[in-house]
């Protein structure tokens, strides 16, 4: 079921708001810990956020919510219309209202709701920041994959053996990401050949250009990873990883 919220602090924060909600939703008027219905969960909610048109992280003065279930939301609508039931947020307690949306939720928002288990507002800003810092991508010089040997087997220092070797300058590029959620190391090779170009001297023409392209990933698990390292190569810096399983194309 969903709702329209309207008359919002402009000084309260997307978290601010979630965590008005969640202690109404959460609280021991609407949930109850031992009914079986609830299967020993929380309830589960969206809160749509309205940026204000001025700029900013602060909200317009209306959003939305969501919430897994009509049982719940009419549950919440009956609560809110009890006397001396309000949802309040802001430094002035500024009372928010909701109102019953016509709007259908969707299947697929409807059942994240319901199978979804309830992350509160401080980890999902969380994730957000981890994700904004992750945003950059660093540009490949050269890839290699080897083997890891000892020459002397009586000394503890190894040498890392070639085994397969590509450059990413002259003509491709690459770029070394982090997938967060997925909990990877993604490295998005474009490789560029240029096949022809010719000047057709005789017609006083120019040929055409032709360009053929090949793009592939290598993706690097976290759960494939034994040591990790940086250092220096011929003066370049590297990163080193050990890894467990073969890497995946």
């Amino acid at each position: 079921m969903e709702f329209d919220i309207r008359y919002i602090d402009q000084d309260a924060s997307y978290v601010d708001v979630v965590k008005a909600f969640e202690a109404v939703l959460h609280g021991p008027d609407l949930y109850d810990p031992n009914d079986q219905k609830n299967k020993g969960r929380l309830p589960n909610f969206k809160i749509d956020w309205h940026l204000s048109e001025t700029g900013g992280a602060g909200s317009n003065g209306t959003s939305k919510l969501t919430v897994a279930t009509r049982r719940l939301g009419e549950r919440l609508l009956s609560w809110y219309h009890e006397p001396d039931h309000a949802i309040r947020v802001g430094a002035n307690s500024k009372k928010m209202r909701i109102y019953p949306s016509r709007r259908t939720v969707s299947k697929v928002l409807k059942m994240t709701l319901e199978k979804g288990l309830y992350v509160g507002p401080e980890k999902q800003v969380k994730r957000d920041e981890i994700l904004d810092s992750l945003r950059s991508y660093l540009r490949v010089d050269k890839v290699q994959f080897g083997v890891w040997y000892k020459p002397d087997p009586a000394s503890p220092t190894r040498s890392f053996s070639v085994e397969w070797e590509r450059g990413y300058i002259e003509q491709s590029e690459a770029y070394l990401s982090i997938g967060y959620d997925h909990k990877v190391i993604t490295i998005e090779v474009l490789f560029i050949v240029y096949l022809a170009l010719f000047f057709d001297l005789l017609a006083l023409q120019l040929g055409s250009s032709m360009m053929e392209e090949d793009a592939y990933t290598i993706i690097i698990k976290f759960s494939s990873i034994r040591k990790m390292g940086i250092g220096f190569d011929f003066g370049s810096p590297c990163e080193l990883t050990s890894v467990a399983t073969p890497r995946n194309y």
